[in-house]
């Protein structure tokens, strides 16, 4: 990497770091961009050199996000149920202030769309690689059920601070889908 290229980096990261810590306190569509840029102690014209708008800022923070999160999950070469919900906690985890700000202090719909889908889709990788399913269509009312208790535990989680360990959380989650998956799959 250059050094135009690493200053840009910085840049940028700086621009969503602005982001993030306001979004701490203020709802996301009250924002402005002279406000990030006197957090950030940059001018608007530096901010429009690397974003167009403050959409496009959250739009980018939120595939910063998430593909770390893909990276995460697909360094796992174990396709157990466990290991990949184990590796989504210990992310969610380790990117706890973000993904806070995103889901707690700032409700996000696409963020939370994007989460849904990432664990639809591991979970249904999941049952195809393990259990042989094929036509995931039938089961999509059940996919929703689980998906969805999927985030009520991790919000529960993160309500309470994410005090239990990542490994117990995994565990319970697990044991819940390997009750109901010998129920009704």
């Amino acid at each position: 990497m250059n050094k135009f290229d690493r200053r840009t980096a910085k840049t940028n990261k700086l621009i969503k770091d602005s982001l993030l810590s306001i979004m701490e306190d203020k709802p996301f569509d009250k924002i402005t961009i002279k406000e990030i840029c006197e957090v950030a102690d940059l001018n608007r014209g530096t901010f429009y050199l690397h974003f167009q708008d403050i959409n496009q800022l959250l739009e980018e923070i939120h595939d910063d996000i998430f593909k770390k999160l893909d990276e995460a999950l697909s360094m796992e070469s174990s396709q157990e149920r466990y290991v990949s919900l184990l590796t989504i906690f210990d992310f969610l985890h380790k990117n706890r202030a973000m993904v806070g700000v995103m889901l707690f202090k700032n409700s996000n719909t696409a963020f939370m769309k994007k989460l849904l889908n990432t664990i639809r889709l591991t979970y249904e990788n999941n049952l195809k690689d393990i259990y042989g399913i094929e036509n995931i269509e039938e089961y999509q009312y059940q996919f929703s059920f689980i998906i969805y208790g999927a985030i009520g535990i991790f919000m529960t989680w993160a309500e309470n601070g994410m005090e239990e360990d990542t490994k117990v959380i995994a565990s319970r989650l697990d044991k819940m889908l390997g009750d109901f998956q010998a129920t009704f799959l």
